[in-house]
């Protein structure tokens, strides 16, 4: 087991808009019960656990039933729910809805069995929330449906009984649920428990973890890299003032494509855009701290940047021989028909005659000649799409492309 690090020792907290850049984030995280009870909560969000510096809100527990609770269902009977339906109570007052009113849904949402499972680590509470209405209604007094269907919903009945009722000590059950803070304690609310018969998951859960510590929880949560360059070229800009040249290419590239679209541009290069008058009038009104002109480099510097951000979406593709020059493949251009080639005498020899040629390979095949030696995925993925919208090639999986006959 790791120790909980905690904001001192060093590791970057993340806000909350960041959190699905962790993987770890919408899984249910197997941990051990010890390791969540240390858990503290994670800085500028209550309601989210930390460990190291990953936000756990959901885990997944094996253990062994040690105590059970049978909460009663009335409210007014039951005082250590009160704090649990406070929020029912006011709004009950303000809507002015008859005492009846309430004391049905507080016995409707109070139902609930409160268990402890140990699974040799530690020991923690499980809430598992029922309510009255919880089993599934007869099909015969709703609507009259096939027999074989209704036999099919009573095993769906029966099996959920079993995975919702009937626990005892000693049980091995499988927990998966939120992790929340009730009266200064934590407990699981579970939104899925059954019991496991076969004794051997707990050993297989226990050699299982150790692994998942090493490889996963107890490496630090970082950012991507590009993500993290972004945010760091925000927060300088932030503070300067200054609008970098990134940030001017990117505000750059529709402009550019735009205009590639509008005059039917094939080939393409900086300083030919910028010999244009009506793209240097555009380019002014973003490049407006610098001359426009082929002596001062930084208008040319952000073009490039520019044409570069379109070659990783796929719309140009790099010449080989010639630096700074690009060819336009979002409209029809000279690849479309060298693509279609290499699919036809691909898809005839009998390895590719069924399934089709693979885009990998495809890419590979491409990458061996001259002209497209420097030809990007995203690239090859733009020119087949145009080429099925237009019923040249058909994709038989989502990777695999057949020519059309």
């Amino acid at each position: 087991m790791a120790t909980v690090t905690t904001p001192g020792e060093g590791l970057r907290f993340y806000p909350q808009d960041q959190w699905g850049l962790d993987y770890l984030f919408q899984t249910c995280n197997k941990l051990y019960i010890a390791d969540i009870l240390l858990m503290e909560e994670y800085p500028m969000f209550p309601g989210a656990f930390a460990y190291n510096n990953h936000p756990v809100y959901k885990v997944d527990v094996l253990g062994v039933v040690v105590r059970i609770e049978e909460r009663s269902k009335m409210f007014l009977v039951c005082r250590e729910h009160r704090e649990r339906h406070m929020h029912c109570k006011e709004y009950v007052y303000r809507s002015g809805i008859h005492s009846f009113l309430y004391l049905f849904f507080a016995f409707y949402f109070s139902c609930e069995t409160c268990f402890a499972v140990d699974d040799g680590t530690g020991v923690i509470p499980v809430a598992c929330w029922k309510t009255k209405f919880g089993d599934i209604p007869d099909p015969d007094s709703l609507f009259s449906i096939d027999p074989q269907l209704a036999g099919k919903v009573e095993e769906l009945k029966s099996s959920s009984r079993e995975r919702t009722v009937g626990y005892s000590l000693g049980d091995l059950v499988h927990i998966k649920g939120k992790l929340q803070i009730f009266r200064n304690m934590k407990e699981i609310v579970s939104f899925y428990h059954k019991k496991v018969e076969n004794s051997m998951y707990e050993v297989l859960r226990m050699l299982e973890l150790p692994a998942l510590y090493k490889n996963h929880y107890d490496k630090p949560f970082r950012l991507p890299y590009k993500v993290a360059q972004e945010l760091k070229l925000k927060e300088t800009e932030a503070q300067t003032g200054v609008i970098s040249e990134t940030t001017k290419a990117k505000q750059l590239k529709p402009l550019v494509k735009d205009f590639l679209q509008k005059k039917n541009i094939v080939n393409v290069c900086a300083r030919n855009l910028l010999a244009n008058e009506e793209f240097r009038r555009s380019v002014a009104e973003i490049v407006s701290d610098q001359a426009i002109g082929e002596d001062n480099g930084q208008p040319v510097s952000v073009v490039k940047h520019a044409l570069s951000f379109l070659e990783q979406e796929g719309d140009l593709c790099q010449k080989s021989g010639q630096p700074g020059l690009y060819e336009t493949l979002f409209q029809a251009c000279p690849l479309d028909t060298i693509i279609l080639s290499i699919l036809r005498t691909e898809c005839s020899k009998e390895k590719y005659s069924e399934k089709g040629c693979h885009m990998l390979h495809l890419l590979d095949e491409l990458q061996k000649s001259r002209q497209y030696c420097k030809l990007q995925k995203a690239g090859l993925i733009t020119c087949l799409g145009r080429l099925e919208a237009q019923s040249d090639v058909i994709s038989a999986t989502s990777n695999h492309y057949l020519v059309f006959s």
